[in-house]
């Protein structure tokens, strides 16, 4: 097939799904990860579609009708999760309808004396049921989504104070702000922010860096926004510019909750205890190789933090960082379960301060590189040569392809960059570290590689 044809079938892919991932093209199309991303590339430049985290959407008209998402989804529990983080005890919020409006009012923890405003009836009727919670509803006449937006509710609005506001409908982008398609929204947004001390956009990436017909308000009248981690890159860093924080949501929060409610052990599910038992062996393999019988170790991407109790029941002083608040929760509850001492701390690992001023004899990848795309991989390898002590070592475990065109291993729900043996060699290589030594394991579909560095 020629790249001409392959452009035209990915095009194709988005007009009738939606969406696409590189992961998908590269088993459609039987060609290379660098070559799949590089195709999208080559479609994002000539305006023809918006490259996500790990795939592309499409190009969305100004005209196209905005309409409610109404299943259920795991980037929109994710945002609500984060939006429901910035919630205190005793403030006043205003909630906007939306699908992340309701998920918000559904997942809302029995705060005291926690007060929220909403022109959403199926919001207020979320919350009539939970007597911590005190609700007010916006009067006037409601329209089709179950919402008042007409001046009954603007004037009560002016005659309130928000703490906290969230938004939760509209597209946004950096260049142009909020926007929306139906002005009769228009009026009531505008009320919100002006009477809220801070205003916080909730958005999907699906409505990031698009444009509806009518401008709302300027980017930056916003305090911070939170949408997910299919958010294109170069947009965020945008946001960030104009001094607007931005909250990423993340995909392992949500699966992290259904794992500890489903009953199971940790990451994996059902493999859990397959894959603890292979974290057995490779660490007795590390330390058949490299000199250390005690020392400090940092853990990233700590997970339910099963790895750093085994070290700290060998010895060692351990450190776990994991962006999942869920996950370090988990993991706090299991050391104090085992009377271990361990510092769990919910971080992202790409973070540029992270852990300022800590030095450690073994930086663990805890199976968390391969999670990591673009800025954020660069940002981690920075962070691990920091941090490392100059005779250090960093311990590598990811899974790799068997060969550089072969099919992208789908081993769980988050989307992997998967390299290839050599190529993730020449990464870290490039990234600043000498090889000592790495063995591999291969699967059906996969193989994991696990490789010990040291600083050149």
């Amino acid at each position: 097939m020629f790249i001409e044809e392959r452009h035209n079938e990915i095009l194709n892919i988005l007009s009738r799904e939606g969406r696409v991932k590189a992961r998908e093209l590269q088993e459609m199309f039987q060609i290379g990860f660098d070559t799949a991303r590089r195709d999208l590339r080559i479609l994002e430049e000539k305006g023809l579609l918006k490259r996500t985290h790990g795939g592309a959407i499409p190009i969305v008209q100004v005209g196209t009708p905005q309409h409610q998402k109404n299943e259920f989804r795991e980037n929109d529990y994710a945002i609500a999760q984060e939006a429901i983080k910035m919630i205190r005890s005793n403030d006043v919020v205003f909630l906007s309808g939306s699908t992340i409006g309701v998920l918000i009012a559904e997942n809302l923890p029995s705060y005291s004396s926690v007060t929220i405003v909403t022109n959403s009836i199926l919001i207020a009727e979320q919350l009539k049921m939970n007597k911590q919670i005190q609700t007010f509803m916006l009067g006037g006449l409601i329209d089709e989504k179950g919402e008042t937006n007409n001046h009954f509710a603007v004037d009560m609005i002016r005659s309130m104070r928000f703490d906290l506001s969230f938004i939760t409908s509209g597209s946004y982008s950096s260049d142009f702000g909020l926007s929306v398609q139906d002005s009769e929204s228009i009026p009531i947004i505008r009320a919100v922010l002006e009477c809220s001390r801070k205003n916080v956009g909730v958005f999907s990436h699906e409505y990031m860096d698009q444009t509806a017909l009518l401008k709302v308000c300027l980017p930056d009248r916003f305090d911070a926004v939170i949408t997910d981690w299919e958010t294109i890159e170069e947009e965020i860093t945008q946001i960030k510019d104009l001094g607007v924080e931005v909250v990423m949501a993340d995909q392992h929060e949500v699966i992290y909750k259904k794992l500890r409610a489903s009953g199971y052990k940790g990451w994996g599910g059902s493999m859990y205890e397959t894959r603890m038992s292979g974290w057995d062996t490779d660490l007795k393999k590390l330390f058949q190789i490299i000199p250390m019988d005690s020392g400090r170790i940092l853990e990233m991407g700590c997970g339910a933090g099963d790895v750093s109790i085994k070290l700290t029941q060998m010895g060692f002083e351990l450190t776990g960082v994991d962006i999942s608040q869920t996950a370090i929760e988990w993991a706090k509850t299991k050391a104090k379960d085992k009377n271990l001492q361990i510092d769990f701390l919910a971080k992202n690992v790409a973070d540029e301060a992270l852990l300022e001023g800590n030095r450690y004899d073994l930086v663990l990848d805890g199976t968390c590189l391969h999670c990591l795309f673009d800025d954020d991989r660069t940002a981690f390898y920075s962070n691990v040569k920091r941090l490392m002590k100059d005779q250090g070592y960093f311990f590598v475990s990811s899974v790799i392809l068997s060969n550089p065109n072969a099919e992208i291993p789908q081993v769980s729900s988050v989307e992997r960059c998967v390299l290839s043996e050599d190529q993730l060699e020449f990464e870290i290589h490039d990234a600043g570290f000498d090889k000592v030594t790495s063995w591999t394991t291969h699967h059906e579909k996969h193989g994991h590689y696990w490789g010990v560095f040291q600083l050149e």
